[in-house]
């Protein structure tokens, strides 16, 4: 079985999609070093979607592997999926559920899931994979071969709460009676971030410009 990997450069917003909501982002990876992610989504009803166009064999059965974070809210009513189909095909595309463990993650570490999707490549000229996302901010990340995460343990996974952990809030998940997030636009897109990342901020920062120095820090729009 063949394997694609996850690589933010060639993916792009869905111009088909105007409700996107979609932007570069950067994390850091178990290596310690920073790399570029795409966040998509926010926590109302904008349906949000990343594509590729790729070639691929067809009837090829191949495994398309990335790290996830994020995707569920707490009222049970997110979407968070893959869709894989052919040029013209979007009726007989293949849906994968990526929330609530319907696929089973390869690992589980600091709120990242390592996810390894298997399918069969549709007959078609170009192959689009796409990420949709709504009623969650979801971020995706690249991932190496999964054999190279072998010896990294996985974390206990926390079912105490309702939805998974998300790094858009700063520890995780949101402070008791703390609204989910605020909503800003930067460079014409729209991005989240949680009042305790404002609060903390302004005092560092103060003032009206504490909102856009955090979110200048934690989202980067791609050129």
């Amino acid at each position: 079985m063949k394997q694609i990997f996850f690589c933010p450069d060639q993916w792009r917003m869905d111009a088909t999609v105007p409700t996107g909501v979609a932007a570069i982002t950067e994390v850091t990876g178990f290596d310690g070093k920073t790399t570029e992610a795409w966040q998509l989504g926010n926590w109302q009803y904008d349906w949000s979607t990343i594509r590729t166009d790729i070639v691929l064999e067809p009837g090829e059965e191949y495994t398309f592997v990335f790290w996830l974070n994020g995707g569920e809210n707490d009222q049970y009513d997110e979407v968070c999926n893959l869709e894989v189909f052919g040029e013209g095909q979007w009726e007989e595309r293949q849906t994968f559920r990526l929330n609530r463990g319907f696929i089973k993650p390869l690992k589980y570490k600091n709120g990242w899931y390592l996810m390894a999707v298997p399918f069969t490549a549709p007959a078609a000229d170009k192959v689009t994979l796409r990420f949709n996302a709504m009623r969650a901010v979801t971020t995706i990340a690249p991932a190496e071969e999964p054999a190279q995460y072998e010896e990294l343990i996985s974390d206990p996974e926390n079912y105490d709460q309702a939805q998974r952990s998300n790094v858009v809030f700063e520890n995780g998940w949101p402070e008791p009676g703390e609204q989910p997030v605020l909503h800003f636009e930067v460079n014409n897109s729209d991005v989240s971030i949680t009042k305790a990342q404002l609060k903390k901020a302004a005092l560092v920062a103060g003032g009206a410009v504490a909102g856009a120095l955090i979110l200048r820090r934690i989202f980067r729009k791609k050129p």
